[in-house]
């Protein structure tokens, strides 16, 4: 007589039977313990599809905090260029009264924006090495599975004569347990799709940046020039 046996997992709970009259064999507990195993890999690669996709999204709005910041920065240097005529004065917008800049507040601006993009930097870089740990882990788990499959499955539904499992409950079980991967590869190549529309993003975002550092620079040499310049006129 076949019992059935409930295993409850957080992915999806295992419906499987034995018969009783039968002596459990080393071959099912193993096969079993690698089902079990299939699950609990499935469920950990899953939830660090989830996690990864939530470091995924604040970088993306810690990116666009960013280029808003960049924009104010880009925008202030155009005055300095012009002011310096390291730039065509047609590129400001029509100003009617008077108005004063100091570069040290654009410098303060840049070396506060430089910390905070430093710091977003290590966060990109988190989500890069999380990503690429996680594609070897899936390759490897899609490995395992193969094997398992092919070895321990196969050998169990071989030989379920000698087995006390119940070989129709497990294969249907087995059959229930493939309805996870749709969405669960669906899932992944959403998440792929992601983290390449992300290293687009800042790999574009990262040389409007340069650009900057560079305009700023050359504001930053021309200042000194102003500057050394007043010094001497002041020691004549």
């Amino acid at each position: 007589m076949n019992t059935p046996t409930i295993i409850r997992h957080p992915l999806r709970n295992i419906r499987l039977a034995y018969d009783t009259s039968k002596e459990r064999q080393p071959l099912e507990e193993e096969a079993i313990a690698g089902y079990i195993h299939l699950h609990d890999e499935v469920l950990r690669l899953k939830q660090e599809l989830d996690r990864q996709g939530k470091q995924h999204e604040k970088v993306k709005n810690r990116m666009t905090e960013l280029q808003g910041r960049l924009l104010m920065l880009e925008q202030e240097t155009e005055f300095f260029e012009v002011g310096f005529r390291l730039a065509d004065p047609e590129i400001l917008p029509e100003i009617t009264g008077t108005f004063s800049f100091d570069p040290a507040d654009l410098f303060d601006a840049v070396s506060s924006f430089q910390d905070d993009f430093g710091d977003f930097y290590a966060d990109v870089k988190t989500c890069s090495d999380d990503h690429n740990k996680f594609i070897k882990e899936d390759e490897a788990f899609d490995e395992w599975f193969e094997t398992y499959h092919s070895s321990l499955f196969m050998n169990v539904m071989h030989n379920w004569e000698q087995l006390s499992l119940d070989i129709a409950a497990f294969d249907e079980d087995y059959d229930n347990m493939k309805s996870v991967f749709p969405p669960y590869t669906m899932t992944k190549e959403m998440f792929y799709a992601s983290s390449e529309a992300l290293l687009e993003a800042y790999n574009e975002f990262i040389k409007v940046v340069d650009q900057l550092y560079r305009r700023v620079e050359r504001v930053n040499r021309e200042t000194i020039k102003i500057l050394n310049k007043l010094e001497g006129e002041s020691e004549e």
